[in-house]
């Protein structure tokens, strides 16, 4: 295990790792020597593995990476020794010493630049993971933070071109410029910075005393954000200013030679010296006002007051009246100079009280030590500059402000508004006002119910098998609906006079029954076109639903959906899903639906019946698999012709055809999967006689080819962010794939990621978010990198009525839920289990007959014991430490079900008979998820375990806790957990209900889920299903754990041995 430490050290990122160690380290008496420089760190990594564990080819080539150095850093330590950051790197016997003191360690380290963090980091699996084996510390987050914080500087183009000496030589350099709110932000990173971010020392100094000229930590943020904000404009810079000067070798000034170092890697600026020092100087003075604005503690503001009401116009004139907008084109706007207080923007002093500067102005001032008239004049003179009319007002001894026309206050609102909020300025303008933007003519569809006549629905039936019926046929997003056109302006629904008439007019300013719009004259030619046209569309369903949802057309136009009779009743429950009709549960459906579940039924089935792709997120546990079997079951009942193509993960194939047969045994249910999968003719006609076709994602594009040939009638998606990336072959696949419906199942909260709710949302709903470019534009970044709050809020309008999540928490579901609930996991062999699995049946067999009497029971029972090895891990059965990853169908379901777990912020018990396995699950957990994994085992000492056991009933502790069945069965209180797992069977009931009551106990104040693990197809499955015949006896049967198998006949044996037929190779 490896854990990678990030700190700051000049305008670079350092990195440094920790190992694991032997325990003994802190007891042997063996200590690190220490020089007075401090002594080298016992258990860091070298360079070489540091380099490693990086892995530099994943770095971008073109930077400058890799460079290595050998630094200081403060740790926590005892005496002697430095204390490791966590219990990832610890034997489970370790005890964590106590720090007593701060001393300096020598460690190898890789610098990295600005940016290149951040390459870093987005490889990492969950934010922290880099590799298995290889975990980011806690500190990365801060520094991410930090790099979207230049990066948000950079999109709002806050920066400034500057010049920096470093030694004697000096560098060209972009540095950034912060408004009020960003020095907050700034100020709070010095405050929240990690002490392992500002514990490293470039040299070494020559005492064991911590070095007092260290960089303090606001010095190391602003050295680095203004690196990132360099980096970022320099590499944005370099494709367009390099070109000129690349083949200059001399610069005509050293202006040229300035512009060339803003876009070189180095920087470095070639030049004359003195012609340096003197272009600083001029550079200097000219960055002096932006500079003592930038930390003023008044800044000028600027108020655009319209004009006051005049004579209110006659409801019979018309509302787009020439005379009334005409009356204003005197000078009756006004824009007023105010003093705006930084720290706290609702105080507002008048431009007229800051000239006079007297009684309680003047002790607000004097209380900032503040200089109103020399703040004034100097943001007044810089405005000037940005606006004409302001270096007009300065002609007065003491401005205010000015007057202007509507022609003045539309350049004002669209010209000068903008140049003066980059610039830093306060600006204040009326409430209809939307900022950055215009107002745009508004189109209005029409839409009736469905006939040509638009007539309304007189049925009354809110029923939803009304509306469906209204549809020409079942899944009917297809089907084309007509609507006419009218257009608004505001609020305002308006005539083609109307708009002739606001086109006659002189200013895009103009005002409608008192609210005052802007509009330009190309728009409203644009619509007079339109309207001329008699435009009268025609769209399918699913078109309809983007327009009322996204309330926009392709071309950006906003659109007001008025629809009629079933359409508008359809809008209305698709935005409002809890008052939507329950449906029963089909015919020949052997489950039976809890209250929520009916609902998630339901709701699925009032989607897909008109077209609508539907994602149910609901939590572990609560039954998406059954909800999903019922709606193929009412599909199958109801005739509609086609299989549904059903892709999961590998894993997880067996468990849905146990389901399948379970809940909807009659249904037929086609495996397409392994090597000796139906391929061709033969696959097309094998998939047409089943009503569910299950497969993998790693065949959806392999398979793509024979996939496409097929008619679905429904394509799900379990476990469905498995294409959360939109580029993978797997998503494009998917989207490619023709289905009536639609349907994606994920326990994740797609909708907390604005990418992966992307991918997933265009399977379902193609273009409902518009191109991957335009909803990069309009969401991603606006939402990443702005933290935009409207465009948090439209992205879930949209995409909230085809997302259904319920938690296990929900006031709804909770009292519907059993205390316990006890479920049955079913997980596909691998190949290679297949094959070592065969092999030891065989080897049993051979062995069996040739065997006496006496030893048949030896032999029978170590076959067991070797089979269950095989179903758990190939590892687990050879016992010789190889790599765990992807080669356990078990593991990989216990892997997806622990990330759903950990990422719902849940604890887990897992359960193993084999101390041996319980070794590995705690090694390769805790290398794939990051986080400290324990262990109790029969050699746990008694003191050791009650420590365990403390520590995993604390909030704050691990959430994962491996435990074998004999030592852990029994006797522990471990109630923080509320899912239980047994990765492998005892084959007793007793005792297996003994270890899930370690969780379901008295202090249980959650839903427990027990997860019982069944290899499909080998003789696990076979007991349960023996088990769970003579349930009434299983005591007696099985109360001696395997013993009792010695007691079946050979032809029982090999019956229960042999591999099902189903299991694919």
């Amino acid at each position: 295990m490896i854990i990678l430490h990030a700190g700051l050290l000049n305008d670079e990122v350092v990195l440094w790792a920790e190992e694991s160690f032997p325990a003994q380290k802190f007891t042997s008496l063996d200590v690190v020597k220490r020089g007075r420089r401090g002594g080298r760190h016992p258990y860091a990594c070298s360079y070489a593995k540091l380099l490693q564990a990086i892995d530099p080819a994943a770095v971008p080539a073109e930077m400058d990476t890799c460079r290595a150095a050998t630094v200081q850093v403060w740790l926590p330590s005892t005496e002697q020794l430095p204390v490791p950051s966590s219990r990832l790197l610890c034997a489970d016997d370790f005890e964590m010493p106590s720090p007593v003191k701060h001393l300096s360690w020598i460690v190898d380290t890789v610098s990295l630049h600005a940016l290149e963090i951040v390459s870093l980091v987005e490889r990492a699996d969950r934010g922290h993971i880099l590799s298995p084996g290889i975990i980011l510390g806690a500190e990365f987050s801060y520094i991410i933070q930090l790099a979207r914080f230049g990066a948000a500087l950079v999109a709002r183009q806050q920066y400034l071109p500057g010049v920096m000496l470093k030694g004697d030589i000096y560098y060209g350099r972009w540095k950034p410029v912060l408004t009020p709110a960003d020095r907050d932000a700034f100020q709070g990173f010095t405050e929240l910075m990690p002490p392992v971010v500002r514990a490293l020392n470039a040299v070494p100094s020559s005492t064991a005393e911590i070095d007092r000229s260290a960089p303090t930590p606001y010095e190391l943020v602003s050295n680095y954000v203004t690196a990132f904000v360099d980096d970022s404009v320099r590499q944005a810079s370099s494709r367009v200013v390099t070109s000129m000067y690349l083949s200059k070798n001399k610069y005509l000034s050293v202006h040229d030679c300035w512009m060339h170092s803003l876009s070189t890697a180095s920087g470095r600026m070639n030049f004359d010296d003195d012609e340096i020092k003197k272009f600083v100087t001029e550079l200097e003075e000219w960055e002096r006002p932006l500079l003592i604005s930038e930390y003023s503690q008044f800044r000028l503001c600027f108020r655009l007051d319209e004009p006051p009401p005049g004579e209110p116009v006659s409801e019979k004139k018309s509302r787009t009246s020439t005379k009334e907008n005409d009356a204003c084109t005197d000078k009756n706007w006004r824009v007023h100079y105010l003093l705006q207080c930084v720290n706290d923007q609702s105080l507002l002093i008048p431009a007229e009280d800051a000239w006079l500067n007297t009684g309680a102005v003047k002790k607000t001032f004097d209380s900032a030590n503040f200089n109103p008239r020399e703040q004034l004049l100097r943001s007044l003179g810089m405005a000037s500059r940005l606006s004409d009319r302001v270096g007009e007002s300065l002609k007065s001894p003491t401005p205010s402000g000015f007057a202007l026309d509507n022609t003045g206050a539309f350049q004002f609102l669209t010209e000068t508004v903008p140049a003066l909020e980059q610039a830093g300025f306060g600006v204040m303008l009326p409430a209809w006002w939307r900022k950055g933007e215009k107002a745009k003519l508004k189109k209005k569809a029409n839409i009736g119910d469905g006939t040509e006549s638009g007539a309304e629905d007189k049925t009354g039936n809110p029923e939803e098998e009304d509306i469906a019926r209204r549809v020409k046929g079942r899944f009917g997003a297809e089907n084309v609906f007509y609507f006419d056109w009218e257009l608004a302006l505001g609020d305002e629904t308006l005539s083609e006079d109307e708009l002739m008439t606001l086109a006659s007019l002189k200013t895009p300013l103009v005002k409608i029954r008192g609210q005052w719009v802007l509009v330009s004259k190309e728009d409203i030619k644009a619509a007079i076109e339109f309207l001329q046209k008699k435009a009268r569309k025609k769209a399918r369903l699913d078109e309809i639903v983007k327009l009322a949802l996204t309330g926009a057309t392709e071309d950006g136009t906003e659109v007001e959906v008025n629809a009629q009779g079933w359409v508008r009743k359809f809008l209305a429950k698709l935005t409002a899903p809890q008052v939507m009709s329950e449906v029963s549960a089909p015919d020949a459906f052997a489950g039976e639906l809890r209250d929520y579940q009916k609902r998630g039924y339901s709701w699925l089935n009032f989607l897909s019946q008109f077209g609508m792709g539907a994602c149910l997120a609901d939590d572990m546990g609560l039954g998406k698999t059954i909800q999903t079997l019922a709606l193929i079951q009412k599909y199958k009942n109801e005739g509609v012709v086609g299989p549904t193509l059903l892709v999961c993960p590998t894993s997880v194939v067996s468990n849905w055809v146990r389901e399948a047969s379970k809940f909807s045994p009659d249904l037929r249910v086609m495996v397409h999967h392994g090597g000796k999968r139906k391929k061709g003719a033969t696959f097309l006609e094998n998939a047409n006689q089943n009503d569910i076709v299950i497969s993998s994602y790693g065949l959806l594009d392999r398979d793509l080819e024979q996939l496409q040939k097929v008619e679905w009638s429904g394509l799900v998606l379990d476990e469905a962010q498995n294409i959360k990336n939109y580029q993978t072959k797997q998503a494009a696949a998917a989207r490619s794939l023709r289905s009536l419906y639609r349907i994606a199942l994920t326990g994740t909260p797609v909708e907390n990621s604005v990418t992966d709710l992307y991918s997933i949302m265009d399977f379902l709903n193609p273009n409902l978010l518009g191109s991957l470019y335009s909803f990069r534009d309009q969401f991603l970044i606006p939402i990443q990198v702005d933290r935009s709050h409207s465009a948090q809020l439209l992205l879930k309008s949209i995409t909230q009525p085809f997302i259904l999540r319920r938690l296990k928490t929900d006031k709804s579901i909770i009292n519907d839920l059993p205390d316990k609930m006890e479920m049955k996991v079913f997980c596909s062999l691998t190949r290679e289990q297949v094959t070592l699995y065969t092999a030891v049946v065989d080897s049993v067999a051979e062995r069996m007959a040739q065997a006496s009497n006496q030893e048949r029971l030896a032999i029978l029972l170590s076959g067991v014991v070797q089979m269950k090895q095989v179903c758990n891990h190939p590892a687990h059965f050879a016992g010789d430490n190889s790599a765990l990853e992807g080669r356990s169908g078990k593991l990989e379901r216990l892997i997806e079900m622990l990330e759903e777990i950990l990422r719902c912020g849940e604890k887990a018990l897992i359960f193993t008979q084999f101390a041996e396995m319980g070794k590995l699950l705690k090694q390769h957990l805790q290398e794939k998820f990051g986080e400290e994994v324990l262990f109790l085992h029969g050699g746990t000492p008694r003191k050791l375990r009650d420590q365990m056991v403390e520590r995993f009933q604390s909030q704050d502790g691990p959430s994962l806790f491996v435990l074998s069945l004999k030592a852990g069965g029994t006797g522990l209180n471990l109630t923080a957990a509320n899912h239980v797992f047994h990765y492998d069977r005892w084959w007793n009931p007793a005792v297996e209900n003994q270890a899930s009551d370690r969780a379901f106990r008295i202090g249980q104040k959650k839903n427990v889920q027990v997860h019982k693990f069944i290899t499909a197809g080998t003789l696990e499955e076979k007991i349960d299903k023996l088990i769970e015949e003579k349930q009434k006896t299983a005591d007696v049967v099985v109360g001696s754990g395997e013993a009792w198998i010695s007691q079946m006949s050979n032809e029982d044996l090999k019956k229960l041995f042999k591999l099902s037929d189903e299991v694919s190779v």
